[in-house]
């Protein structure tokens, strides 16, 4: 996966501990997944950054999280060839 198409900045939602969503100012950590995503076509490569922030209410650190669509293990190297989609 050497090409990557758009690239797509994921911030926490939500803290999990006190449901706040005021967070401090700097970014504490970032987690970034490569995958392949079907897209009408072709294939896209997509880069999601997963920002961590401290939460302003209680101090938690809040991490973003992959959207429901992106299947685990998809940010591995051996993804399958686009061969295995075409009809």
């Amino acid at each position: 996966m050497a090409r990557v198409d758009p690239s797509m900045v994921v911030e926490p939602q939500s803290c999990p501990v006190c449901q706040g969503n005021h967070w401090e100012s700097k970014c504490e950590s970032t987690r970034s997944y490569v995958v392949a995503q079907l897209v009408e076509r072709p294939i896209e490569i997509v880069e999601y950054q997963l920002k961590a922030r401290v939460c302003h209410h209680c101090g938690t650190l809040v991490g973003g999280e992959l959207q429901d669509f992106v299947i685990p293990g998809q940010d591995k190297k051996r993804v399958p060839c686009s061969e295995c989609w075409r009809k």
